[in-house]
């Protein structure tokens, strides 16, 4: 029973990592370009699973 279990608990722990890899893609970023932004913080929301940052930029 226990290795039953132990073997459910992998599986579904690699399919759930598979999944937050999809979503959390980098393809859509330069990750070798750095780029600046200048402004004040307006607003910040943190709620689950991400974090919004406002900003007024001059």
């Amino acid at each position: 029973m226990r290795a039953i279990c132990t073997a459910a608990f992998v599986a579904s722990a690699i399919g759930l990592h598979q999944a937050a890899s999809a979503h959390h893609s980098f393809a859509e970023f330069d990750t070798q370009r750095a780029v600046g932004i200048q402004g004040e913080i307006t607003e910040i929301r943190w709620r689950n699973p991400h974090i919004r940052v406002k900003i007024a930029v001059v």
